[in-house]
């Protein structure tokens, strides 16, 4: 997908429009449950949903507040002194406190890391990016696509049977082994770690030599 800048001309405000690019059952089928879990919840730290539907030629779509700012991954890159990364432990908190709140209403992240926190310019701290997010109540099945020719960063969004983002994940999302609540709590711990260290937990590339070193050692010290 990709997310758009738009000007609501009935609420006379801009909005943000995030969109369907890739045309496949499959593709289709997360975007809507993208935008119906982002939907139902409704929490300070989660970006709200105003509306989703089809533009005239027929393309999925979905509106939501548009969110001034920068992302949790710029302001580690930023913070060079250890004060200046403790000052954005109290993100880490809002966020703990929007997962919390997912957890409650039985909806897993499972793609928590930097980049998908926003942090506002008046002190928001708002959770994004509920693309891979899966709600407990429904029955899913996770499905691959064939192999790519082209190498995934390590800090992209993998898509496939192992979900996520891999120096952000636990050792069992890493070996595609069932997950849960705990997933998303291993992946605010490291978080925290990015925050702290100013590194993510794992710096190996490519994709498959992170989740190998996720799967069979700790972190660096």
């Amino acid at each position: 997908g990709r997310i758009l800048i738009a000007y609501d001309r009935t609420l006379r405000r801009h909005v943000a429009i995030k969109e369907l690019l890739v045309k496949s059952g499959h593709a289709e089928e997360r975007f809507v449950r993208e935008a119906l879990i982002t939907a139902k919840l409704e929490h300070p730290n989660i970006v709200t949903v105003h509306e989703a539907g089809r533009f005239e030629e027929g393309e999925r779509f979905y509106a939501m507040q548009l969110v001034q700012g920068r992302a949790l991954a710029e302001a580690i890159d930023e913070a060079d002194t250890p004060l200046k990364r403790l000052a954005l432990v109290p993100v880490i908190i809002d966020v703990a406190a929007a997962v919390a709140y997912a957890h409650s209403q039985r909806v897993l992240h499972r793609d928590l890391k930097p980049a998908n926190v926003m942090l506002g310019a008046f002190g928001e701290t708002l959770l994004l990016d509920w693309g891979l997010a899966k709600d407990l109540d429904q029955r899913e099945e996770e499905q691959s696509r064939p192999p790519s020719d082209e190498q995934p960063s390590p800090f992209q969004t993998a898509d496939g049977i192992v979900v996520g983002t891999p120096p952000y994940m636990p050792p069992e999302q890493a070996g595609a082994l069932g997950i849960d609540e705990r997933a998303d709590v291993y992946a605010l711990g490291a978080m925290l770690y990015h925050v702290l260290a100013g590194a993510r937990p794992y710096e190996e590339a490519p994709d498959a030599e992170v989740r190998e070193a996720v799967v069979t050692r700790p972190p660096r010290d």
